[in-house]
This record gives C-alpha cells, sequence and structure tokens, in this order.
C-alpha cells in the first residue's frame, strides 16, 4: 500500500547567505531555494519495494551590499538561462525553415 504522504509539495523559499564584512563593506547573498520531493513504498509478503525522488534547484538572485549607512541591491544577471532561451527560439526558427525548405522541394517535385 502506498504511503499516504508520498506527494509532498513543492517548496519555494528566499534564503540569504551569513553577511561578509571586507574593507568596510557587508555583502549579502540572496538566492532563490526550489526543492521538492516524494517517496512511495509498498510491503509484501516477501518484501518491501520504494521509489523516491527529489530536486532542489539554488539560483543566485542578487548581493545586497551596505556600506557607510547606504545599501545597494546588485542584481546577478541569468546568463545561462537567457542563453537557454535564445537556443531554443533558434533551435525552432531552424526547425520551421526546414519543413519550408522541404515542403517547397516536395511541391516543385509534383
Amino acid at each position: 500500500m502506498p504511503h499516504p504522504n508520498h506527494n509532498k509539495p513543492v517548496r519555494v523559499s528566499m534564503i540569504r547567505a551569513e553577511p561578509i564584512t571586507l574593507y568596510g563593506r557587508t555583502i549579502t547573498p540572496v538566492a532563490r531555494v526550489t526543492s521538492g520531493g516524494g517517496h512511495e513504498g509498498t510491503v509484501r509478503e516477501r518484501r518491501v519495494e520504494g521509489v523516491g525522488w527529489a530536486f532542489a534547484q539554488v539560483k543566485p538572485l542578487h548581493i545586497i551590499e551596505e556600506r557607510n549607512g547606504e545599501t545597494f541591491k546588485i542584481l546577478i544577471p541569468d546568463v545561462t538561462g537567457e542563453t537557454l532561451r535564445k537556443m531554443a527560439i533558434l533551435s525552432v526558427m531552424v526547425a520551421v525553415v526546414s519543413m519550408i525548405f522541404i515542403l517547397i522541394g516536395y511541391v516543385r517535385r509534383t
């Protein structure tokens, strides 16, 4: 019989790392943590079976810098995410253009 809590919800939280003070400046990294997991188990007559899964993603968002009584927020760009989005768009465009050339070739042959 499956465990009653085998599907746990996805959790998203903002975390602040321990502040670091150096040369009169205090910096505090801030990140978003997305995590989740679940498990399922079955007890049979001669064996126990189970499966589980989990994931976690830590995404740096910004750094809080404090100096001379002022607070600054320095954003951390998501270069990887931006690059992956551009690659996905490019691959769809290549697929569409390829399909157009295939259709043109098919129409010319008939």
